[in-house]
């Protein structure tokens, strides 16, 4: 039997913290898009966000893996790759894999 990837998305997050919670999505959707945008002005002002077992989030590193989004961007609307490619970038020892879409 082949096993499916399982991803989670911003939606399904929404749904699973509303379910344990007990809160509306709406007012969970609001928490954490103003979560996300705290963390985005926060290193836009060249802070380093910390989250306890979560991760950290650096100017840097959210600048490195904007670079690599504008290349990307760049080799799919040149043809050089195609959407439905898989395209794997390497970041601080780790792989990031995505399929590419349309831009």
């Amino acid at each position: 039997m082949e096993e499916k990837e399982r991803k989670m998305n911003k939606e399904k997050l929404i749904d699973e913290i509303s379910g344990r919670v007990g809160i509306a999505k709406k007012e969970v959707g609001n928490i954490i898009n103003t979560a996300i945008r705290v963390i985005k002005d926060t290193l836009s002002k060249g802070e380093k966000v910390t989250l306890l077992d979560f991760g950290t989030f650096t100017p840097e590193s959210s600048t490195k893996i904007s670079r690599k989004i504008i290349t990307i961007a760049y080799l799919v609307k040149e043809n050089i790759i195609k959407p439905g490619d898989i395209f794997t970038v390497k970041y601080k020892n780790r792989n990031y894999s995505t399929t590419v879409t349309e831009v």
